[in-house]
């Protein structure tokens, strides 16, 4: 697993205590625009208040100087996109 994009990238990390597998999406604040530092900030303040099955789970927000740490749920089975353009639809279910 990983993958990157023009603000940074995404890890698989393993979380000690609970021994659980998660995903850590690696910002660099050099690359963000104020835009994007304010759209992060939104986007960040609305997954902490969601709590559903299918949605991505934000456990913890880590930042240092150079970067943001977004440590969330692990999900595998590649990318939606490219499922949703095989399947042309999906049922309810």
């Amino acid at each position: 697993m990983g993958g990157k994009s023009r603000l940074g990238e995404v890890r698989k990390c393993y979380h000690k205590i609970a021994k659980t597998k998660r995903a850590v999406k690696i910002l660099n604040k050099d690359d963000m625009t104020a835009r994007d530092k304010r759209r992060l900030e939104a986007e960040l303040k609305l997954q902490q208040e969601l709590d559903h099955p299918h949605i991505l789970k934000l456990y913890e927000v880590y930042e240092d100087p150079a970067h943001t740490y977004i440590v969330q749920e692990l999900c595998t089975g590649g990318e939606l996109y490219d499922e949703v353009i095989h399947r042309q639809r999906f049922t309810e279910q």
